[in-house]
């Protein structure tokens, strides 16, 4: 089975978990930038991605969510925005990459709702962090790998807390779809359980990689892949605040695949089709 995971840090473990062990011959993982993910599942150049919660939003009429499993945070370190002159100032033109569009809705959402601020979003084509640190702009939405280690003298809201902040709930970033009617239960459920496996082993597996202190701190503390009431009320919200600051056209559905259990009836969903 082809699957596709973003070739982002908190998606790492992820990666592993499909391609370690057993189950190294029973996955193909492709590493991606998260439009390719989507691009690929789409073009059926993969069986399942993972994809941000917004793409299974605007596509919901033709892939399928499967239950259990998702990416989300409390927090996250590896998307910040950064301020020119801080919060104390007027935050007018937000350079950021377009690669990157649920990150910059949920900023255009929590300035508006935390800070009063509504200001201009210049998409900057595949800019780099450098590339935005230069931009000619009062603020720069920086998302990837080596956002962490940047430092802002306190000039930067993380995106993920603040959301937290605003809606109580984690931040469900990332969802695994794959194309509508495609995956029978059985391929479902070994995704599912590859991803709750990873889980299960992402404290030692991140303390083994090295990482910092304050890293280390995230992946065991506050990353999370399992979907669970949290997460559930927390897409609700999601996708409440994007119809409400017209994202959206409606409260669209995340259309969960509910699984049969061994006897052949339904089992009790992990969450509702939200």
């Amino acid at each position: 089975m082809r699957i596709a995971v973003w070739n982002l840090p908190p998606a790492d473990l992820i990666a592993s978990g499909f391609s370690s062990g057993a189950r190294r011959d029973q996955f193909e993982v492709r590493r991606l930038r998260i439009p390719d993910c989507e691009r690929a599942l789409l073009d059926g150049a993969a069986d399942v991605a993972l994809l941000p919660t917004l793409s299974v939003l605007e596509h919901h009429e033709v892939v399928d969510v499967i239950p259990a499993v998702a990416l989300s945070t409390w927090k996250y370190p590896f998307a910040r925005l950064v301020m020119e002159n801080g919060l104390g100032s007027d935050v007018r033109v937000v350079a950021y990459n377009p690669d990157f569009e649920q990150e910059r809705r949920l900023c255009e959402i929590v300035l508006r709702e935390h800070y009063r601020m509504e200001p201009e979003f210049m998409a900057c084509v595949d800019a780099s962090t450098e590339d935005l640190l230069r931009a000619d702009a009062d603020a720069r939405l920086l998302v990837g790998p080596d956002v962490p280690a940047i430092s802002t003298d306190g000039r930067a809201l993380d995106i993920g807390q603040e959301w937290f902040e605003l809606a109580a709930y984690p931040m469900t970033w990332g969802l695994f779809a794959a194309r509508k009617d495609e995956l029978d239960p059985p391929a479902i459920r070994s995704v599912r359980d590859a991803v709750l496996a990873s889980e299960r082993q992402k404290q030692s597996w991140h303390r083994a990689q090295g990482t910092s202190e304050p890293l280390h701190a995230f992946y065991a503390d506050e990353l999370r892949f399992r979907l669970d009431d949290l997460c559930v009320a927390g897409l609700t919200e999601f996708r409440q605040y994007l119809f409400y600051h017209d994202v959206s056209d409606d409260i669209r559905v995340i259309p969960f695949v509910f699984l049969p259990d061994e006897d052949g009836e339904p089992d009790e969903p992990t969450g509702p089709i939200l």
